[in-house]
């Protein structure tokens, strides 16, 4: 039994076009989204948390005299809602992206029905990756698909640690201050938009301690079972109370996929079709 991406979708949240970046913010705020789709007609464009960071936050642009239509994008790619876990999967790394609005056929063409995303693709195979007995990847060293980690000054402005963010295409920054390590994903950008923060208060001022990490030496399995108890998708990754890389649920899905992709996914299909865990 083969498993479609309408299995583990979620319902869209949509915007209508002369809607405020501001007001985007609040809403992905309060539902702890990182997109929206935007109405534009008989089209929707898309608006992430990527978008706001780098189109407004990293040119210090007001971002409630912006209306979303100006920096929202077409998505250039999209699933059927019949499509495999697996195509989904293949679309995420072969275009590099983490979203995919969801697509069902029509009488008078395709309508969007809901979205997915990394995260929603990769927990899939984590639930089962973690029961089952399959062995491919899983013992694979988190060091092996960390990613180097970018740190900055505590006292780098919001403003300036949104253009590195944005000019080096990543999601997060590091610092430390005071003793402690801290982060500052997008994410977090986004919530001060909509709380109208200033982009001029300092990083160490807003970022959020680092309170989920992975050692050094532990299996993707571990980061795994961090992921899931937490619903977090990076994890700093430490090494002798030092932070020497960083890990996210993309990474790991990938590793997973390149070590062992026929037999895993195969794995997914049959569990979902004998204990119907969706």
């Amino acid at each position: 039994m083969t498993t479609t991406v309408e299995k583990i979708m979620h319902a869209p949240t949509l915007l209508k076009k002369e809607a405020s970046v501001c007001r985007a913010s609040e809403v992905m705020a309060e539902k702890n989204i990182g997109s929206i789709l935007i109405n534009v007609g008989e089209r929707y464009m898309i608006l992430t948390e990527r978008d706001i960071l780098t189109k407004v936050v990293a040119q210090n642009k007001k971002p409630g005299e912006i209306k979303v239509s100006e920096i929202a994008a077409d998505p250039v790619y999209m699933v059927y809602n019949t499509a495999t876990i697996e195509s989904a999967a293949d679309t995420f790394e072969k275009h590099h992206i983490r979203r995919l609005p969801v697509v069902e056929k029509g009488k008078k063409g395709n309508i969007i029905v809901g979205i997915i995303t990394t995260r929603d693709v990769a927990e899939a195979p984590f639930n089962y990756f973690h029961k089952s007995k399959i062995r491919g990847g899983r013992d694979v060293k988190v060091e092996k698909i960390m990613r180097e980690i970018t740190v900055v000054d505590p006292d780098v402005t919001i403003l300036d640690a949104a253009k590195i963010m944005a000019e080096k295409d990543i999601g997060s920054v590091l610092s430390k201050k005071d003793g402690f390590h801290g982060i500052l994903t997008e994410r977090d950008i986004v919530r001060m938009v909509a709380k109208n923060t200033s982009p001029e208060k300092s990083v160490g001022d807003v970022m959020s301690e680092l309170t989920h990490t992975v050692s050094f030496g532990k299996t993707i399995r571990d980061a795994i079972e961090i992921f899931e108890k937490f619903h977090i998708r990076r994890l700093p990754v430490m090494k002798e109370e030092k932070v020497i890389g960083i890990i996210t649920t993309r990474d790991v899905a990938n590793a997973i996929s390149a070590v062992t992709k026929d037999e895993y996914f195969k794995g997914i299909c049959d569990y979902a079709g004998g204990s119907g865990w969706w």
